[in-house]
Parts: structure tokens; sequence; C-alpha cells
């Protein structure tokens, strides 16, 4: 009898630690996702920054304004959320479809070399946050199936493991 309590409590207790390392691990994969994706928003902002300084060749009160916007975006920090993601997402969007549209208005803007690299640029920073910000939601999935799915939820409960948010996802370019 005993050994048989013995060895039910030793198998609980081995599911416990098995679980809550495995949490751990997800969790740290999502907050390093996280961290990857602000690293890649900061860069994509210089691309956005240099964008907007060629701007200032052909409009100045659009640079001033565009400039005011880049600079009062919110600033991520060390400790990276899904939702300063999508607001610096959002933000940064808005940026680059007013200069696409400046584009069209100024057509020696759009021919200019360097207004052509930084777009390239800012469309390979936007096709690494894309592809990131799938690694990070693929990451929470795991996560969240394990926080809701019993008997793993009693563990994750137990050391404080809740649901995370999903960061928006579209494909949909900005430009």
């Amino acid at each position: 009898m005993y050994i048989l309590l013995g060895i039910i409590v030793l198998f609980v207790i081995a599911y416990f630690v098995f679980t809550q390392r495995r949490l751990v691990c997800l969790d740290e994969k999502a907050l390093n996702a996280l961290a990857q994706i602000g690293v890649l928003l900061q860069n994509r902002l210089g691309a956005v920054k240099a964008l907007v300084q060629l701007v200032e060749r052909y409009s100045i009160q659009e640079h001033i304004t565009l400039m005011d916007v880049v600079e009062n975006r919110s600033t991520l920090g060390d400790k990276v959320t899904p939702q300063q993601i999508n607001m610096d997402k959002n933000l940064l969007s808005g940026v680059l479809g007013h200069i696409v549209a400046l584009s069209e208005a100024y057509p020696n803007l759009k021919d200019n070399d360097v207004y052509q690299k930084a777009i390239r640029g800012v469309t390979n920073y936007e096709e690494n946050v894309r592809m990131s910000r799938m690694i990070y939601n693929d990451t929470v999935t795991s996560i969240n199936s394990l926080v809701r799915r019993w008997p793993s939820s009693i563990v994750a409960d137990f050391m404080s493991f809740n649901i995370r948010h999903y960061l928006n996802t579209s494909d949909k370019r900005t430009f």
C-alpha cells in the first residue's frame, strides 16, 4: 500500500516538475521573441527616420509633421509587451503610408536612390517582424494550451502562469 502511494506521489511530483519546466521554457521563448521584435522595430525606426530626413528636401512641413510623430512614438524600453508592439506597428505603418503618398506627389523623391534603398530596408524589416510575430504567436499557442488544459492547468495556476495575448498579425503591406 505504501509503495503504491509512494509511486503515485513520485509520479505526481515528476509530472509537476516536467510541466513547470516546460512552461518556463516556453515563457522564455516568448519573452525572447518579444525582445527580438523590439530590436527589429528599433532598427525599422532607424530606416523610417532616414526616409523622413529625405522628405525634408521635398517638403519642410511634411518633414516636421512626420518627425514629430516618429520622435513622440512610444518607446519600447526593456520590457516589451504585445500591446506596445501593436501600437508601434500601427504608428510606424501610418508614417510609412504617409511617406509613400508623398513619394507619389514628388516623383523625384520616388526616383531617389536613397529612398529606394530605405524602402527596401523597411520592407526587409517588415518581413523579419512578420516572421518574429509568427514565432511569438506559435509559442503563445503552446503556452496557452498548457495553461488551459487539465491537468497542466493545475501546475500553471499554482506557478502563476497565465494566458498570454497574441500579437495582431496581418499580411497587409504598409506600402
